[in-house]
């Protein structure tokens, strides 16, 4: 599985993103989460992942910078297109400072 997240403006490997421990992500669990598949290069229903994705970022209220054309031009989603195996992808974007 790989792990992806985002933060502050930040996607990337959740081991690389680090945020402040009394961010409201850490302190009381916000966040928003979702869950999708890949296989030989092919992220499945992509588009359905992207509604879900932002619509609960917008039911909670955190801010994503990034547009639906950002976001899959990002290296996070070209990154998946070298995946030849299936493999599931978490994404996640915290919510901001309180």
């Amino acid at each position: 599985m790989k792990e992806v997240g985002y933060y502050n403006g930040t996607i990337g490997p959740l081991s690389e993103i680090s945020c402040p421990i009394l961010d409201r992500a850490v302190y009381f669990g916000d966040g928003c989460y979702d869950a999708t598949y890949v296989q030989n290069g092919v992220i499945f229903a992509l588009e359905d992942h992207f509604d879900r994705f932002y619509n609960r970022c917008r039911l909670l209220r955190i801010p994503f910078q990034y547009s639906r054309e950002e976001l899959e031009k990002s290296p996070l989603i070209s990154s998946m297109a070298s995946w030849r195996f299936e493999e599931k992808v978490r994404s996640s974007a915290p919510a901001p400072l309180a």
